[in-house]
């Protein structure tokens, strides 16, 4: 495994890294290593969808098949938005 040092990390960024490791149930190391995993995962893909696929598999989301079940029984029978 490779390591990192992040220097001159404010102590604001600092405080809310381990305020979100905290609502997480992970250490503040453990924190980070997921974020950094999940903007590379995103960047690699390069696509919203894919940022947005990665979070919702971390935290056991749907398969392909549940998911085209829930997309097509959430717009069946609707019509598009009307915005004026």
């Amino acid at each position: 495994m490779a390591a990192i040092t992040v220097r001159n990390l404010s102590e604001d960024v600092k405080q809310r890294l381990q305020a979100r490791a905290a609502a997480n149930g992970r250490s503040m190391e453990e924190e980070v290593r997921e974020l950094l995993r999940v903007a590379a995962y995103a960047e690699t893909r390069g696509s919203l969808l894919a940022s947005i696929r990665a979070r919702v598999v971390e935290h056991g989301g749907l398969d392909d098949e549940e998911a085209t079940r829930f997309a097509t029984r959430r717009s069946a029978g609707r019509s598009p938005p009307q915005f004026e």
